[in-house]
């Protein structure tokens, strides 16, 4: 898998110790790891949904997938995404490693 991908930090990640929720946001059919952020606003509509309470402060990764619909074909990229990506974003950033500190959304390929 390319592992290449687009995080968003909330306020207060740097000086913080905190433990975030991670959410990974999946681009769609022709898209890459910049569809959110260009097109979705994503730093801005994110920083407003905190902002306004209707979610917690996050870190949000946006993967790359190119075009293999987050499934194992040609390139296995369901397999990656679990037993790459997660693990290196585990890795790097203070995000909950559990369950109930994740969550996924995309849109058309991604959801």
């Amino acid at each position: 898998m390319r592992k290449v991908y687009n995080v968003y930090l909330p306020d207060g990640y740097d000086t913080g110790k905190l433990r975030y929720p991670v959410m990974y946001l999946l681009h769609g059919n022709g898209g890459d790891e910049n569809e959110w952020v260009a097109k979705g606003e994503a730093q801005k509509t994110i920083d407003k949904l905190i902002a306004d309470g209707l979610m917690p402060p996050a870190v949000i990764v946006l993967p790359s997938a190119i075009t293999t619909w987050y499934v194992d074909r040609k390139e296995p990229m369901e397999t990656a995404f679990l037993k790459d990506l997660m693990p290196e974003v585990e890795g790097k950033f203070r995000i909950m490693n559990d369950r109930m500190g994740r969550v996924i959304g995309g849109v058309s390929m991604g959801g």
